[in-house]
């Protein structure tokens, strides 16, 4: 069978022109990279979960039986937790008499005390927390700065917002914030290592009390 020869031209051109077609389009599209941020809307009013939510008090205890962290986590904890039971006496006592109690670091209320409840405002790239009404921090993704004597920085992962703590006196740690898959709860863990090297992690599971009031559209 005879080929056209003006049929196949034709069919030339066409491929022709939707080759062109198309490595303009890929030229135009914007690539994506791994610097793409995975975010999701934190904010609430969140109440703790106690039955759901790991007991500092219990993490702490739990530690301080281990003979190798013992010395580590009295001297990180010092005088600053009054928690679950656990009485600022009762943590003096525990401490070993040839360590100067006055040199004990304060350590943070993010790790010591229940945190009732937190509240977290998230908008133009910020995610402002407030702990249990005694301190409101906001975070930005990639940055880094001081706040209250200690170094912070923060960024997004794969929809989990986490928080790097450096206090200028005292141990470090981590904070990661989270949602649940059905997103009725906030997960948040703090974690640190002992000065004896071993690592921690304090787990809070916080219930939606009230969800953030959308803006009004007029």
């Amino acid at each position: 069978m005879a080929t056209n020869p003006r049929r196949y031209q034709r069919h030339r051109a066409i491929l022709i022109t939707l080759a062109g077609s198309a490595l303009v389009a890929c030229s135009a599209t914007p690539e994506r990279t791994a610097d793409a941020v995975e975010t999701v809307d934190l904010s609430g009013d969140w109440v703790i979960n106690e039955e759901l939510s790991d007991r500092p008090s219990d993490v702490l205890s739990s530690a301080a039986s281990q003979p190798s962290v013992t010395t580590g986590i009295l001297k990180s904890i010092g005088r600053s937790i009054s928690v679950f039971g656990i009485s600022v006496g009762q943590v003096a006592d525990m401490i070993p008499d040839n360590y100067d109690r006055e040199e004990a670091p304060d350590y943070p209320r993010e790790v010591t005390d229940p945190m009732a409840e937190l509240k977290v405002v998230q908008a133009s790239g910020a995610v402002e927390v407030d702990y249990d009404s005694t301190s409101t921090v906001i975070y930005r993704h990639g940055e880094t700065g001081d706040e209250a004597d200690e170094r912070l920085s923060a960024q997004w992962q794969q929809g989990t917002f986490v928080v790097e703590r450096q206090p200028q006196d005292g141990l470090a740690l981590v904070e990661t914030f989270e949602l649940d898959a059905d997103g009725e709860r906030l997960i948040w863990i703090v974690t640190f290592e002992t000065p004896a090297g071993d690592e921690l992690e304090i787990k809070r599971v916080y219930d939606l009390q009230d969800k953030p009031v959308p803006p009004e559209v007029s």
